[in-house]
């Protein structure tokens, strides 16, 4: 079974329901955390297959996840998708140059979303 960290999602409460649904409803297993720090905690506990994260969180941004992440040996291969409603280029071209694999803006499509699940964890 394909393991999913969902990260930093709650400052759209609505997404975070959206996309822990659309996940269960595909029959994976996810653990999620509001925050940076405890997301990265998870990742290296649960070591999943794939991580969904925001940018804007409280404790540490998304940015700071995504490099945390991208620097660790053990980690550093784990795919990681970005849905933010950052929608600046600037932001996304950023995200991209820290080795996020994918970057989804808010409002993105569950067709758009589960496309990029797969793609990733078809790999």
């Amino acid at each position: 079974m394909t393991s999913l960290l969902v990260s930093g999602l709650m400052r759209r409460g609505k997404h975070v329901l959206w996309v822990l649904a659309v996940i269960r409803r595909r029959r994976r297993r996810q653990p999620w955390s509001f925050f940076g720090y405890v997301g990265i905690a998870q990742v290296l506990v649960v070591n999943p297959d794939l991580i969904i994260t925001d940018i804007m969180m409280p404790d540490l941004d998304g940015y700071g996840v995504i490099s945390d992440l991208k620097s660790r040996p053990e980690t550093d291969r784990i795919p990681i998708i970005v849905l933010s409603s950052k929608t600046e280029n600037e932001d996304m071209q950023f995200t991209l140059s820290l080795k996020a694999d994918i970057y989804l803006k808010k409002p993105c499509s569950i067709d758009e979303l589960m496309n990029s699940i797969e793609k990733l964890i078809d790999k």
